[in-house]
């Protein structure tokens, strides 16, 4: 199959593709002793690519190529790689080494019914990752942001096949909205520090027992950014250990929001994390699931009934679950819950009337 024929299925997936006209590289593996994408002898066209700035290099696996390792020795620093794409005809799995530098967008196209590998690549942009393969697709280490004070964007769009990521990085102050759509399954294995938005419209999201989310810096360290994380749709979840970092300034906060799908918090740990101001209020929402959905929480009483576990909470804050509400906060206790929790239920009247309690 031609690579223009692979991106017309990304646009029908609803995933946008890189620039159609970049050159095409088909990787033979012929070289007599060398991985390296250098090599012209790896490859079917005349030459190698180049590794310079503003030569689109779209890298193209298909066949059964003589070698299944790709060393990226070349092509660093520049943001020059448009796409790599793992062919229907491909008949071994791939593993692609050394960090490739996508250029704005770039994409990652499975259409392979083998397990393919590569390393974390450098964006310069937005990132899509689709395809029609069923083979699964495992992205190892960091994504990195090739610009300071910018943000990144990796959407995920997986009818028929499983994605694995490590994570992403907030080096640099630099920042990544994910997006996941399709039916397979997404797991993210490693710290994700740098997180502005999360959304899922369909799959699966899971964070695995190493895994966390967090909101990083932004403005050279002047300022937060703040995550928030949306399910519209398919099912977040975590393994145990995965945790979900709550930054707290003064009255501003990450936060969770279901509207339709899935949210199971069953095995997620909470990890309340003040940063500048610090915590200021008696109340905040961590989890706003009123719009819908399927709330999915853990049988803990420390956590209210919520979380898998909860770490950093403050002194004389706990963590319930507001049913009236359809919202899990961490506050200040009313007086008499304290009991009532020790009981084993809790039951928060509707915001208006604690406030007319109050006064």
């Amino acid at each position: 199959m031609k690579i223009a024929t692979h991106l017309a299925a990304l646009l029908v997936l609803g995933v946008a593709v890189s620039n159609a006209n970049a050159a095409v590289w088909t990787w033979t593996g012929g070289h007599a002793s060398s991985n390296n994408i250098s090599e012209a002898d790896n490859w079917a066209e005349v030459g190698s690519p180049s590794g310079v700035a503003g030569d689109l290099d779209a890298l193209l696996f298909t066949g059964t190529p003589a070698r299944t390792t790709a060393n990226n020795n070349r092509l660093v620093g520049n943001s020059n790689t448009t796409s790599v794409t793992f062919s229907d005809t491909l008949s071994v799995s791939m593993v692609l080494t050394g960090a490739l530098h996508f250029n704005n967008p770039g994409s990652i196209i499975q259409d392979s019914n083998q397990s393919q590998s590569m390393a974390a690549p450098r964006l310069g942009g937005t990132l899509n990752i689709g395809g029609s393969g069923n083979g699964n697709l495992v992205v190892t280490g960091t994504f990195y942001n090739t610009g300071q004070n910018t943000l990144r964007t990796v959407n995920v769009n997986n009818p028929g096949f499983a994605v694995t990521i490590g994570a992403m990085s907030d080096a640099g102050h630099r920042q990544f909205d994910l997006t996941k759509q399709g039916a397979g399954k997404l797991t993210l294995t490693g710290a994700s520090s740098a997180m502005r938005n999360t959304t899922v419209t369909g799959g699966t999201v899971e964070l695995g027992s190493a895994a966390s989310f967090a909101s990083g810096l932004s403005q050279n360290g002047l300022t937060q950014h703040y995550h928030t994380m949306l399910v519209n749709g398919g099912t977040f979840q975590s393994q145990v250990g995965g945790a979900f970092n709550f930054k707290i300034d003064g009255v501003s906060t990450d936060v969770i929001t279901l509207s339709a799908g899935t949210l199971d918090i069953s095995n997620l740990t909470l990890n309340i994390n003040p940063v500048f101001t610090g915590i200021t209020e008696d109340s905040y929402v961590l989890v706003d699931y009123s719009a819908g959905g399927t709330l999915l929480t853990a049988s803990n009483l420390a956590t209210g009934n919520t979380f898998y576990a909860a770490t950093n909470v403050p002194t004389g804050y706990i963590i319930v679950n507001d049913t009236a509400n359809s919202q899990i906060l961490m506050m200040v206790p009313e007086p008499g819950s304290l009991a009532l929790l020790a009981a084993g239920s809790l039951f928060l009247l509707p915001r208006r009337e604690r406030a007319a309690a109050r006064a």
